[in-house]
C-alpha cells in the first residue's frame, strides 16, 4: 500500500499486475482507480512470457507521456500445477531484469508471502536484485546478474516403470515423428482438433530441438496399458 501511495503522491503512473483476489483488496483501499491500471495475471498463469511484452507496452505508453512508472507484479502462485510450471514463473521474473536492463528506468515490486518455505523463498530471491522488507531495500546477495539462470532439472518424461517406445529423430524425420504420434493418439482415443493441436505442438518442439538442441531428439510414447 505504501509503495503505491508514494507513487500516486509523486504523480507517477502505477500498473498493478496481480491475481484478481489481490486486486480486489487493493481497490478497497485505493479509491483513485483512474491513477492505477489493474491487470489480472491469472490470465497468463500458464504463459508467463507474455507478461514481458505487456510490461514493455505499458512502459512505452507512459514514457510517451513523460511519466515515471511503478509496477507491482505478483505471479498467480496458487494456480501453479507443477514444479516445472513454478520454475517457468520464477524464470520469467528473472528474465524481466534482462529485458529492461537498457530501457527507461522504472520500479517493479514483486510481493511474496513469507509463509512460503525457505527453499521457495531462496529460489525467488535469486531472481531479484533487491529485497524490500519493512520499508527497507537491500541488495540481494543471491542474485547474479552476469551468470546464467540455474534451472532445476526436469523430471523424466516417462516413468521408467511404464512401458514406452522411444523414437530417435533428426531434422529429416518430422513426418515419421508425426506418424508415431498419430499411432499413439489412436491407441488413446485422441482425434480431431486435439490431435491436430498435438501434432502442431510436437512439431514445434521437435523443430526447436533439432535446430537449437544439437540436431536431434527423442520421442517417447506410452503404450495403451499405461
Amino acid at each position: 500500500m505504501g509503495f503505491i501511495q508514494d507513487a500516486l503522491d509523486d504523480g507517477e503512473a502505477v500498473v498493478v499486475a496481480v491475481p484478481q483476489d489481490k486486486a480486489s483488496l487493493l481497490r478497497a483501499e485505493i479509491r483513485n482507480e483512474d491513477a492505477v491500471r489493474y491487470v489480472d495475471t491469472e490470465a497468463v498463469a500458464h504463459h508467463p512470457g507474455r507478461l514481458i511484452a505487456a510490461w514493455q507496452e505499458w512502459l512505452r505508453e507512459y514514457a510517451a507521456q513523460g511519466r515515471p512508472v511503478r509496477g507491482v507484479g505478483e505471479s498467480p502462485w496458487d494456480k501453479v500445477r507443477s514444479p516445472a510450471e513454478a520454475q517457468e514463473l520464477r524464470y520469467h521474473e528473472w528474465l524481466l531484469n534482462k529485458a529492461f536492463a537498457h530501457g527507461p528506468a522504472w520500479w517493479l515490486l514483486c510481493p511474496y508471502d513469507i509463509a512460503h518455505d525457505d527453499a521457495a523463498l531462496t529460489e525467488m530471491a535469486r531472481c531479484h536484485p533487491e529485497l524490500r522488507q519493512d520499508g527497507r531495500t537491500t541488495p540481494c546477495d543471491d542474485y547474479a546478474p552476469k551468470g546464467p539462470y540455474r534451472f532445476t532439472p526436469l523430471t523424466d518424461p516417462c516413468d521408467p516403470c511404464d512401458p514406452y517406445e522411444e523414437f530417435a529423430y533428426s531434422s529429416g524425420d518430422l513426418s515419421a515423428l508425426r506418424e508415431k504420434i498419430s499411432a499413439c493418439a489412436q491407441l488413446h482415443g485422441l482425434t480431431g482438433r486435439r490431435l491436430r493441436e498435438l501434432h502442431l505442438a510436437a512439431t514445434e518442439v521437435a523443430t526447436n530441438s533439432t535446430r537449437h538442441g544439437g540436431g536431434h531428439g527423442e520421442l517417447r510414447t506410452l503404450s495403451k496399458d499405461s
